[in-house]
């Protein structure tokens, strides 16, 4: 597997998504352990 290809294919990573996610779940948990 060429890495160049991978990038050069404009398609948004999956793995930006999933760390947005995440981020967000793990801001919201903050926020309920706060809250009580």
């Amino acid at each position: 597997m060429n890495i160049d290809n991978w990038n050069v294919v404009p398609v948004p990573e999956p793995r930006s998504a999933a760390l947005v996610l995440f981020g967000l779940a793990s801001l919201a948990h903050r926020a309920r352990k706060r809250a009580r």
